[in-house]
């Protein structure tokens, strides 16, 4: 009798997770999110060594990527704001700088996370310590932190 009734509790909770289908944890969406998030800006500039304007370029770079059409809709953007981008550090293959900006996305919570307040449809002062490498002419995005 005992075997009866732990094959019927199989085949009910079988049935149950076909019926319910399983819900997608809300963690991994957002390591998804997150690893999707990692997309490597780069820009060629030789017409100047000015760190700030370099900076400007790349992440406004990074963050126009996720305007077009091709991104997922979850990470998408509408519009964005860089408000302000500070040099923290800089050395022969490397410099850091830290961002605070603001953006108008498709789905808030994929960008409100980790830090930013929201208003009006947008995650105003999102703040980002961001190390870029420098090869030549060539700045890269190579870390992401929300603290430095």
């Amino acid at each position: 009798m005992s075997k009866k009734i732990l094959v019927l509790t199989c085949v009910f909770i079988i049935s149950m997770l076909s019926m319910t289908g399983c819900a997608k944890n809300k963690n991994i969406k957002n390591q998804d999110n997150d690893i999707n998030l990692n997309y490597k800006a780069s820009v060629t500039i030789s017409d100047t060594k000015d760190l700030n304007v370099i900076a400007n370029k790349l992440f406004t770079k990074y963050l126009n990527y996720y305007t077009k059409d091709t991104v997922k809709n979850d990470l998408k953007l509408k519009n964005y704001k860089i408000n302000q981008i500070t040099i923290k550090d800089k050395g022969d293959l490397y410099f850091k700088f830290m961002v605070n900006f603001s953006v108008e996305p498709y789905n808030l919570e994929t960008w409100l996370t980790p830090n930013g307040a929201e208003s009006n449809n947008w995650i105003n002062n999102k703040v980002l310590f961001i190390k870029a490498s420098i090869n030549k002419d060539v700045y890269t995005i190579e870390e992401k932190a929300t603290s430095p």
